[in-house]
């Protein structure tokens, strides 16, 4: 995603999903593939899984960035591209998902749903709790 070239003051759709057995992080920016990412350096259990806090637009090396974050979502398993999609046309991409041999997989796949702004607001997110599969709700905005 860098040099994607992010305009100020607007919405972007921003998803990207992790799959275990092809060691890759694909990227979608409203809802168009724009890349992908090889994991194969990195443990992926202990890049998921971890008993640390999860934050959302920050890093410990990194204190954010500057905008606003809204109806993050977070699933335990893996969308396909034409799942993100439907996310990114404000429809639950989950009641479209008819492989239920996903309620078997374990949470290597999975996908972070995040709509990102550029407007100028400094901040990030801590989310206590990860959501139930097939369900997700609202964090309300902590301004």
């Amino acid at each position: 995603m860098s040099g994607y070239g992010f305009l100020l003051n607007r919405w972007y759709h921003i998803a990207y999903t992790l799959s275990n057995p092809d060691k890759r992080m694909n990227f979608y920016i409203d809802g168009e593939w724009v890349g992908s990412f090889s994991m194969t350096n990195i443990q992926v259990e202990s890049f998921i899984f971890n008993e640390g806090p999860l934050f959302i637009g920050k890093h410990l090396e990194w204190k954010g960035f500057t905008g606003q974050i809204s109806n993050f979502r977070y699933y335990n398993f893996r969308l396909s591209h034409s799942e993100v999609l439907i996310d990114y046309s404000g429809e639950d991409p989950t009641k479209h998902n008819d492989n239920n041999l996903c309620l078997n997989k374990s949470f290597v796949d999975l996908t972070i749903t995040v709509f990102i702004s550029m407007i100028v607001l400094a901040g990030s997110l801590f989310i206590h709790k990860v959501l139930i599969r097939r369900n997700y709700q609202t964090i309300p905005n902590p301004m």
